[in-house]
Protein backbone atom coordinates (compact mmCIF):
# COMPACT_ATOMS: atom_id res chain seq x y z
CA UNK A 1 0.00 0.00 0.00
CA UNK A 2 2.93 2.57 0.48
CA UNK A 3 4.31 2.23 -3.01
CA UNK A 4 0.99 2.48 -3.99
CA UNK A 5 0.33 6.24 -2.35
CA UNK A 6 3.72 6.82 -3.30
CA UNK A 7 2.95 6.51 -7.14
CA UNK A 8 -0.51 8.44 -6.61
CA UNK A 9 0.91 11.17 -4.60
CA UNK A 10 3.79 12.02 -7.30
CA UNK A 11 1.23 11.51 -10.13
CA UNK A 12 -1.81 14.22 -8.97
CA UNK A 13 -4.87 13.28 -11.35
CA UNK A 14 -3.90 9.68 -12.96
CA UNK A 15 -3.50 8.14 -9.32
CA UNK A 16 -6.91 9.40 -7.97
CA UNK A 17 -8.61 6.87 -10.40
CA UNK A 18 -5.93 4.17 -10.65
CA UNK A 19 -5.49 4.50 -6.97
CA UNK A 20 -9.02 3.59 -6.16
CA UNK A 21 -9.18 0.52 -8.80
CA UNK A 22 -6.18 -1.56 -8.47
CA UNK A 23 -6.02 -1.53 -4.46
CA UNK A 24 -10.02 -1.70 -3.80
CA UNK A 25 -9.43 -5.14 -6.26
CA UNK A 26 -5.89 -6.29 -5.19
CA UNK A 27 -5.48 -6.10 -1.49
CA UNK A 28 -8.85 -6.70 -0.65
CA UNK A 29 -8.85 -10.09 -2.17
CA UNK A 30 -5.33 -10.75 -1.54
CA UNK A 31 -4.97 -9.73 2.03
CA UNK A 32 -8.46 -11.64 3.15
CA UNK A 33 -8.38 -15.13 1.93
CA UNK A 34 -4.87 -15.09 2.64
CA UNK A 35 -4.37 -13.88 6.05
CA UNK A 36 -7.99 -16.41 6.63
CA UNK A 37 -6.59 -19.05 5.41
CA UNK A 38 -3.23 -18.71 6.69
CA UNK A 39 -4.12 -17.98 9.88
CA UNK A 40 -6.90 -19.82 10.50
CA UNK A 41 -5.31 -23.28 9.84
CA UNK A 42 -2.19 -22.63 11.25
CA UNK A 43 -4.11 -21.67 14.97
CA UNK A 44 -6.31 -25.01 14.17
CA UNK A 45 -3.15 -27.51 13.56
CA UNK A 46 -1.29 -25.49 16.58
CA UNK A 47 -4.33 -26.15 19.12
CA UNK A 48 -4.74 -29.67 17.55
CA UNK A 49 -0.66 -30.61 17.94
CA UNK A 50 -0.78 -29.77 21.82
Amino acid sequence: TSDDAGTTVSGGSNPRPNAVSPPNKLPPPAVAPSEETEPAPEASMNMEDM
